[in-house]
């Protein structure tokens, strides 16, 4: 007789003492939650544990180990959805804003991004691959043939182009159905459309894409209606669906990174208030160079940036955490160096919780102005892009100062 699941409730950011876990428990809590877990005081067998940013269900031998977020799952679930795909987030609102299961929630926005981009039919295109042929087709590659069967004339290596469903596109698609199709999704039609998506793709590549090495794409007009799709997937394969061993036990689930979340939705909501494109308003990792020191050496790459023919017009980060108040000057360091990169009298810095009020911290000695703000993802999505719109007007207040100056 099989025994009963065991169920480990815990809720972000909210400690929680002298919980009985076993080795896997605790090492899944440390490794894939990024947990706080300490012994407790005098007790060699249960711990004190304290979530971070970090949420969503794991499964781990009998164990089902949960981490609630502390806004409502329909805001998580918007943040997600807005970020793949702002333009249609009412719509999709619409039909699950008031989701109440996690997993449920974003497989079923996975699945109507991705049912979407599929009805006007599998994405096909042109892809290089290598062959070994008894006939030419493509181009001969004679570097690998020498390499590879020196004085021989047959098989003959040679590169050549396919045009079919097994493009980029695709595999990242159907990376992400089938880890979601290992999770335990409790609705039998969010699993059997799926399967429908898993099987539409049975000429597509199955690829094991490790966390943070997920290709990129480019996109054109030919493949932009899968753009919100593939989003969403990047995110869910960028190691929010672990699919991994902790010691000898087999863990699955799914696990956001509610940082990344909450700054990937304020980048791309800020894009959208400021009518700003993807190269005018970067990532990071794709913003231009940009260096504190002179030797070139020192390399930042702030969450948000305003770039306008190669110059910086604004630079601010975002907090996935609660505002610690001006006693606490880590952040306000960070800020400070962004803005002496940039050469900018101000920078933004944007917390996801916090008062109200916003404030300020003047810098003479530098010569500028550090601004603090603070965006609630507890109130209604209406009203979170409400507050990013205000945020918005603030930069293009800050950027015609600027310029007037």
């Amino acid at each position: 007789m099989t025994s009963p699941m065991r169920t480990l409730t815990l809720r972000e950011w909210e400690p929680r003492s002298g919980l009985a876990l076993d080795a896997a428990e605790r090492d899944a809590l440390r490794a894939v939650f990024a947990a706080q877990v300490q012994p407790a005081p005098g007790s060699e067998s249960t711990f004190d544990v304290r979530p971070q940013g970090r949420i969503g269900a794991l499964q781990i031998g009998g164990t089902a180990v949960v981490v609630e977020p502390k806004i409502a799952i329909s805001n998580v679930v918007f943040l997600l959805g807005y970020s793949a795909d702002p333009g249609r987030w009412r719509e999709d609102d619409a039909r699950i804003g008031h989701a109440t299961d996690l997993t449920g929630g974003v497989v079923e926005l996975f699945l109507l991004m991705v049912e979407r981009a599929l009805s006007q039919g599998l994405l096909r295109g042109y892809r290089s691959e290598d062959a070994d042929l008894h006939t030419v087709q493509g181009r001969i590659d004679f570097g690998r043939q020498l390499r590879s069967r020196p004085g021989q004339y047959l098989p003959l290596a040679v590169r050549r182009s396919r045009y079919d469903v097994d493009v980029t596109e695709n595999q990242i698609v159907l990376g992400a159905a089938m880890a979601l199709d290992r999770l335990n999704v409790r609705s039998p039609h969010l699993r059997h459309r799926l399967r429908r998506v898993i099987e539409t793709m049975a000429d597509v590549s199955r690829l094991h894409f490790p966390a943070g090495q997920v290709p990129d794409v480019t996109w054109t007009r030919l493949n932009r209606h899968y753009e919100p799709a593939v989003r969403l997937a990047r995110l869910l394969l960028s190691g929010s669906c672990p699919d991994l061993r902790i010691g000898t036990v087999q863990a699955r689930g799914l696990v956001l990174d509610m940082a990344v979340v909450f700054e990937d939705f304020l980048r791309v909501a800020l894009r959208e208030a400021l009518h700003a494109t993807p190269r005018e308003f970067p990532t990071g990792d794709h913003c231009p160079h940009l260096f504190l020191d002179q030797g070139l050496r020192v390399r930042l790459k702030p969450d948000l940036s305003l770039w306008s023919h190669g110059q910086c017009t604004f630079v601010g980060d975002a907090k996935y955490k609660r505002d610690p108040g001006p006693g606490r000057s880590a952040d306000i360091y960070q800020l400070l160096a962004y803005a002496t990169a940039t050469g900018l009298p101000s920078a933004t810095l944007v917390y996801a919780q916090g008062p109200s009020e916003p404030r300020w911290h003047d810098i003479p000695a530098a010569g500028v102005r550090i601004g603090v703000r603070h965006l609630d993802l507890a109130v209604p999505p209406t009203v979170i892009l409400r507050h990013v719109q205000s945020l918005a007007a603030e930069i293009v207040g800050q950027t015609v100062r600027q310029g007037a100056a």
